[in-house]
């Protein structure tokens, strides 16, 4: 399938510079959301972009005319005044937003399969989900899910520096969990003969989380239980490595 054109538009009160919008363009491959995800793409990508000096973005999907947007605060500077990086981060930002218009509706018509795993692993992490934000278990779910599909995205293209940063980010950002999505991810993309679309997978996923789940949850539910600190990091510690292959989970039994 061809891929949807991308329409490249800018807020009418603040024009950031055409070729920083062709510059951000550029940085990604479009094809990629209709070969992972397995879905049509919208009619319509369309990129937003409101001049400012914050890095900040939001998404938007309209499921009318199925176009899927993305609303990036970029800089008053043309592609000149940006280095790489800038350039990288911000085409980051472009594909997370464009991504939860593949993913969120999925949590939600799904959300019978994928509540048990969700309220727990929210519970684990409530407190900073809501700092970032983040309220609802559907919404810590589906933030997971594309934050370990746009790494994925980077793993898939070479760039696994890049990537290996993004994944220690996220783990600052109390995605525990998140390399252990990756790597669920990556298992879908090996079985794609069984499972065509992400939604298709999204079962074993569930059941992929479920399991971590109870690696966590105390073994004795007969005594009330609650988790006071992971052993491999401190809450708020920026120095977590992406290499991190295993959690140690502190319990403290409550008094009755």
């Amino acid at each position: 399938m061809a891929a949807a054109a991308v329409a490249m538009s800018a807020h009418a009160q603040a024009t950031p510079p055409a070729d920083l919008l062709h510059a951000l363009h550029g940085q990604l491959r479009w094809s990629w959301f209709h070969t992972f995800y397995g879905q049509e793409l919208p009619k319509s990508l369309s990129v937003r972009a409101e001049a400012g000096s914050a890095k900040t973005a939001h998404g938007r999907y309209t499921r009318g005319d199925v176009v899927a947007y993305a609303v990036v605060n970029v800089p008053h500077t043309d592609a000149s005044g940006m280095t790489e990086a800038d350039r990288k981060g911000y085409a980051t930002l472009m594909l997370h937003e464009f991504s939860h218009s593949f993913v969120n509706h999925l949590v939600d018509s799904h959300s019978s399969t994928l509540r048990a795993s969700g309220e727990a692993l929210f519970a684990m992490v409530e407190a900073k989900m809501v700092r970032l934000g983040y309220a609802r278990w559907e919404e810590v779910m589906a933030e997971a899910l594309v934050r370990a599909s746009v790494i994925k995205y980077y793993k898939d293209h070479g760039e696994s520096q890049w990537a290996a940063t993004l994944l220690s980010d996220e783990l600052r950002n109390g995605f525990f969990w998140i390399g252990q999505l990756v790597k669920e991810l990556e298992s879908y993309e090996r079985y794609r003969h069984g499972f065509p679309t992400l939604e298709s997978y999204l079962p074993q996923l569930a059941a992929a989380q479920n399991a971590w789940v109870k690696k966590l949850l105390p073994l004795d539910n007969s005594k009330k239980q609650v988790a006071v600190s992971i052993g491999e990091f401190t809450n708020g510690d920026t120095g977590v490595s992406p290499l991190l292959k295993t959690l140690t989970v502190n319990w403290r039994n409550l008094k009755k």
